[in-house]
């Protein structure tokens, strides 16, 4: 269901989602934060949070929480913050925050780089580098770039029509073609 643009530039927080692990680099985004002095929230858990909390004490760290109560946070977003270090698949953090129309700066060594486009809908930056983020997070504290890139982010994500049938059609296409041996189906 399309909700509205969240109308980030009036907002200041600084959001990450997802769990608190070396390979998913939150620690970066904690320094970079801290250095800044730009206010912050981690959505998770795990084994990175004592040293969250070590690098940026002013960091707030919810937990895990429903989607509706994620969904409630992300209305005081400005930008969602993706550091992972690995090169894994896309999740949904990604694409949900830029359904409401919230950009995303994300490594460039992860899959959900192939979402953004670099200064329209989001920016990258280099994996595990702490001025390549902190740029990022510069560039983005000026409002009229943050809602030029809000609203592309937005009108990017809705115009392509986006559902569960196509994603699983789409999936399905390339397990049938991964397993495909000398013209016949393994499936």
């Amino acid at each position: 269901m399309k909700k509205p643009r969240i109308e980030d530039e009036n907002n200041n927080l600084i959001v990450y989602i997802g769990r608190l692990s070396p390979e998913k680099n939150p620690q970066i985004l904690a320094k970079v934060t801290n250095d800044l002095d730009l206010p912050v929230l981690f959505i998770g858990s795990g084994v990175c949070e004592p040293k969250i909390r070590d690098i940026n004490p002013k960091a707030e760290i919810t937990g895990w929480l429903s989607y509706e109560r994620i969904d409630e946070l992300l209305k005081k977003a400005r930008i969602l913050v993706f550091p992972s270090k690995w090169y894994e698949t896309q999740g949904l953090t990604v694409p949900e925050s830029m359904a409401r129309g919230i950009p995303c700066i994300v490594s460039d060594t992860c899959a959900a780089r192939d979402m953004i486009i670099n200064g329209k809908n989001g920016l990258l930056f280099s994996s595990d580098d702490e001025k390549s983020l902190s740029d990022s997070l510069r560039m983005l504290l000026d409002n009229k770039k943050l809602e030029g890139m809000s609203r592309n982010a937005y009108e990017i994500f809705w115009s392509q029509n986006y559902n569960a049938d196509k994603y699983l059609k789409s999936l399905k296409g390339i397990y049938y073609s991964a397993l495909q041996d000398d013209g016949k189906k393994r499936l």
